[in-house]
């Protein structure tokens, strides 16, 4: 990253900022936990099935990414209480993702006769070879303008915003699958049920753009010396569109149609003499215009020089998404937008001449159109949807304790109750009616089927709350000091999955990390050991159910669930 400061003169600047990452990581491989597949789990092992800090597969996951990016922030003081200010920023983002979608050492020339073999690419594959399968490029540029009004009576801002939003997604997955699994995986049923294999690929590729305008204006009247009233609004036009394109392939492993390595499949069913299973091609447009708006509107209360009472009401919105992926249509392609509006009512204080700072408040949000993304159960796809209605609300604190000139204490609490509105989804596995899998929803005079209404919201634990302390000891002879800190967070349990798949959870847990280290007393340079997870808690980051394909629970571990331990150190130039 690099800044760049240019004084045009007393009342015009401009800050040029620029940045390149180029990374490259192992990701988060999806490892396999219960496996009901006996084949697949013979293939895996019962130390990696035991373990979810270990993997048994034939492929690293890997992850490449660059991202780049230019601001240009130019301010123009146009008189003492009147601002300009012009943002132009541009990005370009990439990233190209290799992982081994069965999670076994399995490959389509050794299968260990398990039903789902990944096989990494195939002739068909949109991507180059110098790519890995899955790419996702975007770039969006983006301009606003604002003048930023102050005086002793308002603050007043208004502006208009320009963002011109591309992204194209290139992904392929190939499998190896035994013909009984096709009703499955594939969507499609053979007659027969032999055990044989079959070739099976689909290459879905989405461009999709975003082109969003808006207009706002936000105002704060200082209406008394102790009392503020504010209020904004903000209209945002938004043009989105899809084109979609994909190739699904299901052959038999003939010579006419299929062949393979451990690492690239040939498909060819066009070939003469082959007869494929499936060969079609599906691709189609949609585009979606919305006007939203959003807004906010308060009243803030100054009891005191140390204390603020506030009410704040605010509506807010998620513009236009979509849904790229293997199983979308031209109907289900575009979400709807999602809505909230929220209600908060809270204090901030600084007590104890400000070594004290106690904020507390009570919300009350509403959700409509909620956009998410579920898998599907029993396989390893995932699509985007509306997922109706959410109601949350809950209490939210935090403190900030200046104990004394060495010693600092930290904490916040959250405490929150959201909840689902009548949502069907489909049933877990192993799911009895008793446990709500009651909704017949093919129409097949079986429950496939739950009301998933009242349940907790995925992702976000019912209590949480963290604490922290920094100890400093001054040297008086040394030009620096030493600090040592100990923080502790903890979170109530975590589902991850919309329907509730008690063994898609995470059970509540907490983290303890510690550091110590010296700084400078001009806080230009600081050296600093630390520890993460000091008491080595074991968790997972997702957790899911692909019964077949991966296994009956797979899930995610972060590097966080593991105790580790490093040095890092940092000099500032200016």
């Amino acid at each position: 990253m690099g800044k760049l400061q240019i004084d045009f003169s007393d009342s015009v600047d401009l800050l040029l900022t620029a940045e390149h990452r180029d990374s490259y990581n192992g990701g988060q491989p999806q490892i396999p936990t219960v496996v009901s597949d006996p084949d697949r789990r013979a293939a895996i092992g019962e130390e990696a099935l035991s373990d979810i800090f270990k993997i048994n597969q034939d492929r690293q996951t890997q992850a490449n990414i660059e991202n780049s990016g230019f601001i240009a922030d130019l301010t123009w003081r146009l008189s003492d209480a009147l601002l300009f200010k012009s943002i132009t920023n541009y990005r370009q983002w990439f990233s190209d993702i290799d992982q081994d979608i069965d999670a076994s050492p399995a490959t389509a020339t050794n299968t260990l006769n398990i039903p789902a073999v990944h096989i990494p690419r195939s002739n068909l594959n949109p991507n180059s070879d110098s790519e890995e399968p899955i790419v996702d490029k975007l770039n969006y540029a983006s301009q606003e303008f604002r003048f930023d009004l102050s005086n002793d009576s308002v603050d007043w801002t208004f502006g208009v915003f320009y963002q011109d939003y591309n992204e194209d997604q290139l992904a392929e997955v190939a499998l190896y699958l035994k013909d009984t699994f096709f009703a499955q995986e594939a969507g499609v049923s053979l007659p027969l049920a032999t055990g044989e294999y079959f070739g099976y690929t689909t290459t879905p590729e989405a461009y999709m753009t975003i082109e969003t305008m808006s207009a706002y204006s936000d105002l704060t009247w200082h209406a008394l010396n102790n009392l503020d009233l504010f209020a904004g609004y903000r209209y945002t036009q938004e043009e989105g569109g899809i084109d979609h394109y994909r190739r699904d392939v299901v052959v038999a492993d003939v010579p006419t149609c299929f062949s393979t390595t451990a690492t690239k499949a040939t498909f060819t069913p066009d070939a003469l003499g082959c007869v494929p299973v499936v060969n079609d091609t599906t691709e189609f447009s949609a585009d979606s215009s919305i006007g939203e708006w959003s807004a906010r509107a308060g009243i803030s209360w100054f009891a005191s020089d140390a204390i603020n009472f506030y009410a704040t009401w605010a509506r807010s919105f998620v513009g236009i998404s979509f849904d790229p992926g293997r199983t979308t249509t031209q109907e289900r392609a575009i979400l709807e937008p999602s809505t909230s509006e929220a209600i908060e009512v809270g204090i901030k204080s600084e007590l104890f001449d400000n070594r004290l700072r106690l904020n507390a408040d009570v919300f009350l949000q509403e959700t409509d159109n909620l956009q998410v993304s579920r898998l599907i159960p029993g396989t390893i796809d995932t699509e985007a949807f509306n997922a109706g209605l959410i109601e949350s609300y809950g209490l939210e604190l935090d403190f900030a304790w200046q104990v004394s000139n060495r010693l600092r204490i930290d904490g916040a609490m959250t405490w929150v109750n959201s909840e689902f509105g009548s949502l069907v989804q489909p049933c877990y596995v192993g799911q009895t009616e008793g446990q709500g899998c009651n909704i017949d929803n093919s129409g097949q005079g079986s429950p496939n089927a739950q009301d998933i209404a009242g349940s907790q919201a995925i992702d976000t634990p019912e209590i949480s709350y963290s604490i922290s302390g920094r100890y400093e000891v001054p040297l008086e002879e040394q030009p620096y000091n030493i600090f040592a800190t100990a923080g502790w967070s903890w979170q109530d349990d975590t589902f991850f999955q919309l329907n509730h798949d008690p063994m898609s959870t995470q059970e509540a847990y907490g983290l303890l990390d510690m550091t110590i280290g010296i700084t400078d007393r001009s806080e230009r340079y600081q050296v600093v050991l630390f520890g993460k997870n000091m008491l080595g808690q074991e968790f997972v980051a997702q957790a899911g159910e692909t019964d077949g394909v991966i296994g009956r629970v797979y899930v995610r571990t972060p590097r966080e669930a593991q105790r580790y331990w490093g040095i890092k150190a940092r000099y500032t130039f200016f």
